[in-house]
């Protein structure tokens, strides 16, 4: 979960920043309270001061500066943000954690068969699975990552756009994912942008002779 840092209304900005790695800089003046940032899930720019995970610690900040104490050593004025950095830090794992579980269930949330006799499996034509689905591929291109729709390249950001028009074109509600060596992270990005589009039923094309599955 990366920050984005810029001074204010500069086009250039520092990314791949921690909450943590924010608060160390302005505590130690690389920062200031003016420079912009973009947090995770933010749709604008807002001043360090303004933006509601630290406008708090920004005020305590600027008002330990503030706070002039007679005969005291300097070093003796600054804050000590070892346990507050502890605390994010803490706070950044939990997140960390929070998130790889949410991907994990989404993944491998896959019902059980109430029937475990493996005789009785039924088998459907690919005719069939064609004519009710969607189907999108997902591999690996000299070491690029390819999304098809129905063998149509398009932008892995923009396929919910387009399986939207595909859904209003052919009605279809059912997806059939082919992912070959791809990242989990591939997957799941189809699976919500099935999802944003009102898809309900999504299936995996397992390949005979095992073929190789995303990557972790």
């Amino acid at each position: 979960m990366s920050w984005k840092l810029r001074h204010a209304g500069s086009p250039k900005f520092i990314e791949g920043l921690s909450l943590a790695q924010i608060v160390e800089g302005l505590a130690d003046d690389k920062f200031s309270p003016s420079d912009e940032v973009l947090g995770p899930g933010d749709k604008r720019w807002l001043p360090i001061e303004a933006h509601p995970k630290l406008e708090e610690i920004t005020a305590e900040m600027e008002e330990a500066q503030n706070r002039v104490v007679e005969g005291e050593d300097p070093e003796e004025q600054r804050i000590d943000m070892n346990p507050l950095i502890d605390v994010c830090l803490v706070l950044l794992v939990f997140f960390i954690l929070a998130t790889t579980m949410s991907v994990l269930e989404k993944v491998l949330d896959i019902p059980q068969s109430k029937n475990e006799k493996v005789g009785n499996v039924k088998k459907v034509k690919m005719e069939d699975i064609i004519s009710s689905t969607i189907m999108v591929k997902a591999f690996k291109d000299n070491g690029r990552t390819v999304v098809t729709i129905e063998n149509k390249p398009v932008p892995l950001e923009e396929l919910q756009n387009h399986l939207d028009s595909h859904v209003k074109d052919t009605r279809k509600l059912e997806l059939l994912i082919d992912a070959q060596g791809v990242e989990w992270e591939t997957v799941v990005a189809i699976i919500d942008a099935a999802g944003g589009v009102g898809i309900k039923k999504v299936q995996f094309l397992k390949h005979g002779g095992g073929a190789p599955a995303p990557k972790p």
